[in-house]
Order: structure tokens, then C-alpha cells, then sequence
């Protein structure tokens, strides 16, 4: 009877006639050879020969050809060297499958490696794995992959970032006809699953149903709390608490460097991973730093604009608010506090999008703007802020063309009693008020020194 479709269980030649010779022998059929048969024919003296589709002649020994399976098509037959499990499956002892030779189970996404393709007595082909175990060769339930594949994600990683700009497809077929957006570098994605191309290369299949490169080259599995952490570049963070820096990506004792104080700006120049996905600040100076959120805060660009160390006392330049938090809006907006003013701050506080404010004893908010503020002395009671517009010295005092008074500055003397006409204050760099006389020219504003007229 024909079978239909046999397999080689060892190499032998075929034939063109059905009398095997020297004269009829033609090409070579390896072991595991599947080959194709029209029909049964005999030789001369009743030996039967598989007459192939091609018309050449095999021998029907069963010691050198097996009966396959009808649906030989959906297995396969030549050693695909490594496969991934489409499903939850079975391993076996034998190529026989059954009760008593099961054994393990392999997990969908489980890569395994194959030596080679034997059969069952049914003639279904099996693939014997290099631990001797076998699994099923049926192309619906494992998937020949790359030799490569340890550079791609074989099981669902949840939750990826994008190390690369790179596109997405419509299909696990990436070309230009199923090809679609573009995901830029530092986009996070959540993953539904694994799916494969037709040539075996693993795709993350998104929840959005587009397809993204599993290879981890491009890809990153990141921590599931990833909203926790900065995936894109802050450009410049404020430390939120005093915390280690470290010389590589992985955060251990061997990496371990200098310590950073909480209000410390420290710039980045990128996000790098660990190997377990948890993402971190490349500062500039090549050291790593935490991205998580609780740590560490964005800044705006402009904050050496802001004063982001505790200036203890203040004095306002300008008649400005206060708020009730650190975020300024209408609904938080409190009293006014005039210009001149001297405020007690207990801390810095930041805003959502990273702008400081000075958080008072009082617990209301204002600006931290060094255009605004003026950090002041301990003492600076004992000194005019408010401009008093006219003076009389207490005592011979020199006035000085700079806030800075040194012997260098000193310009003509007053008398004890001279009137003296301001108009306005400035500070020095440490926060001493200074009187700004008529002609531009400075002043103490000490009121041991001189009193408002």
C-alpha cells in the first residue's frame, strides 16, 4: 500500500528504474530525508520500490524508510537547533508518547535546544533535545527560533523602555508595508506577550496590538512601579535626601561612591539600567545617581536663578504673595507680604514641575527667586530694609562707591548729624543691607549708625 509520505531512516541512493544497479543509481537521500510516493512498482523478481514524485525509485524496506504522518507539513523535519515553546507542554522519556514515558513540563516562552529529529512507530517526528528528552516537532505548539536568541526577550517582560528611537509594526512581519509609528527613546510600553516571525525572531506584541523589537539591545525590562523613577533625561535634579552616587548602574557595595546632601543640583546627561530594569541618572560626571522620584526631584533649567540651600532669613525686594503650598495658584494664594519685609525659612520645598520655594516658620510658601529674595543676616533686625528716605548720622561715618566696604571703597566723610537723603537699599553677597544715597553711593544701614529722619 502507498504511503503516502516516508521519511529516510538511514542515507540510501534512489534509482531511476525499478531495477537497482549501478547502471540506475542516482542521487544520494540523507537520513531524515522526507520525500513524496506515487505510488508502489516491482522489480523483476518482486521486490517493491516506492516510485517518488519525481518518478526516480526507492527501496520499501522498513528497515530504511518510515511511514510519516499524513500531516507531515505541520511538523518539523530537520533540526531547527533551537525552538521556544508556544505553549505549556510535555516532555518524554521516548519517542513514544504516552502516560508512561512523560516527564516534565516546559513553560510556554521556555527555549530549549534541539540535537536532533527522531520518530514514533506512527511516523510522527519528534525533536530530542540535548538533555534526551523529547518534545513534540508540531510546528503549532513550538517555534524554530535564532541561533541569537539569548539577545532577545523570550518571555513577557511586562513593561519595556525604549532604548532606542525605533518602530513599531502591525504584524511580526517587520517591513515597510506593516510598518508604523515610531516609539522614541525613553517611551514606556506595557507588553502583552511574545509572538514570532515566520523566520523565528521573537516581537513584544504591546497591548496597543503594534509590535516593538524584543531585542534587548533595544528594548529594556523595566520594574513594574516604573512611574516611581525619571525614564527621561531631567537635565538637572535637586537631591530630596542625603544619598550615595555610584560608579556604575548596578547599585552595591563594590560600585559605591561619594555621598550626595539632600539640596544638592546635579546634572544629567542621560538614564542608564541595571540589569534588573531599575532606571538611573548618568550625571555628567559619570557618576549614577537613584531615579526614583522620592530621592530626587527635577529642577527648572534656570535655578541658579533660585536660592536651593536654606537661607534662614529673607527680606523681600518686592511686595509679593505667599502661599498655603508649594504649588502657587489662585487657589493656594494667601497673604501679601511687603517689600522690606524679613521672613524666618525653616526649609526649601519644590513644586511639581521643580521650581523652589522658601517654606516659612509660619508654614506658608513664598519664592525663592533670588530676583524677589534676599537672603539677609541673623541680626538684620538691627538694620534698615525698608528704605527710609532721609537719615541722620549718629556718628562720623565714610560713604562708598560699592556694597562691599573696604578701604578701597571709602569715599568722602559725613559728620555726626548730617542729614542724608536715600533712595533705596541694596545687600552685599552675605546679606548686609546697604543704604543707596541720592548720588548713588552707599551707606551702613546700621541703626547704631544712623536713624531715620
Amino acid at each position: 500500500m502507498n504511503p503516502g509520505t516516508i521519511v529516510m531512516k538511514k542515507d540510501d541512493y534512489q534509482y531511476s528504474g525499478v531495477e537497482f544497479n549501478s547502471g540506475t543509481k542516482g542521487n544520494l537521500n540523507k537520513k531524515g530525508t522526507v520525500l513524496k510516493v506515487k505510488g508502489i512498482s516491482y522489480s523483476a523478481n518482486g521486490t517493491p520500490r516506492l516510485q517518488l514524485s519525481n518518478n526516480a525509485f526507492i527501496t520499501a524496506h522498513k528497515s530504511n524508510v518510515l511511514k510519516t504522518t499524513s500531516n507531515i507539513t505541520n511538523f518539523y523535519t530537520a533540526n531547527p537547533q533551537k525552538i521556544v515553546m508556544k505553549i505549556d507542554d510535555y516532555a518524554f522519556r521516548s519517542a513514544e508518547f504516552n502516560d508512561k514515558t512523560q516527564d516534565k513540563t516546559y513553560k510556554k516562552g521556555a527555549v530549549l535546544n534541539v540535537k536532533g529529529i527522531e520518530y514514533s512507530t506512527a511516523g510522527t517526528p519528534r525533536l530530542l533535545l540535548t538533555n534526551n528528552l523529547y518534545v513534540t516537532a508540531n510546528k503549532a505548539k513550538v517555534q524554530k527560533i535564532k541561533s541569537n536568541i539569548a539577545n532577545f526577550h523570550t518571555t513577557n517582560p511586562e513593561k519595556i523602555v525604549m532604548k532606542i528611537d525605533d518602530y513599531a509594526f502591525r504584524s511580526a512581519e517587520f517591513n515597510d508595508k506593516t510598518q508604523d509609528k515610531t516609539y522614541k527613546k525613553g517611551a514606556v510600553l506595557n507588553v502583552k506577550g511574545i509572538e514570532y516571525s515566520a523566520a523565528g525572531t521573537p516581537r513584544l506584541l504591546l497591548t496597543n496590538n503594534l509590535y516593538v523589537t524584543a531585542n534587548k539591545a533595544k528594548v529594556q525590562k523595566i520594574k513594574s512601579n516604573i512611574a516611581n523613577f525619571y525614564t527621561t533625561n531631567p537635565k538637572k535634579i535637586v537631591m530630596k535626601i542625603d544619598d550615595y552616587a555610584f560608579k556604575s548602574a548596578e547599585f552595591n557595595d563594590k560600585t559605591q561612591g561619594k555621598t550626595y546632601k539632600k539640596g544638592t543640583i546635579l546634572n544629567v546627561k542621560g538614564i542608564e539600567y541595571s540589569a534588573a530594569g531599575t532606571p538611573r541618572l548618568l550625571l555628567t560626571n559619570n557618576l549614577y545617581v537613584t531615579a526614583n522620584k522620592t530621592m530626587v526631584q527635577k529642577v527648572t533649567s534656570s535655578i541658579a536663578n533660585f536660592y536651593t540651600e536654606n537661607p534662614k532669613k529673607i527680606v523681600m525686594k518686592i511686595d509679593d504673595y505667599a502661599f498655603k503650598s508649594a504649588e502657587f495658584n489662585d487657589k493656594t494664594q494667601g497673604k501679601t507680604y511687603k517689600k522690606g519685609t524679613v521672613l524666618n525659612v525653616k526649609g526649601i520645598e519644590y513644586s511639581a514641575a521643580g521650581t523652589p520655594r522658601l517654606l516659612l516658620t509660619n508654614n506658608l510658601y513664598v519664592t525663592a527667586n533670588k530676583a524677589k529674595v534676599q537672603h539677609t543676616i541673623a541680626n538684620v533686625a538691627q538694620y534698615y530694609t525698608v528704605d527710609p528716605g532721609t537719615v541722620i548720622l549718629k556718628r562720623d561715618e565714610y560713604q562708598h562707591n560699592s556694597v562691599s566696604f573696604t578701604q578701597a571703597t571709602k569715599g568722602k566723610l559725613h559728620k555726626k548729624g548730617s542729614s542724608l537723603k536715600t533712595k533705596g537699599i541694596a545687600f552685599t553677597k552675605t546679606g548686609y543691607p546697604r543704604l543707596i544715597l541720592n548720588d548713588g553711593n552707599y551707606l551702613t544701614a546700621n541703626k547704631d549708625y544712623v536713624e531715620k529722619k
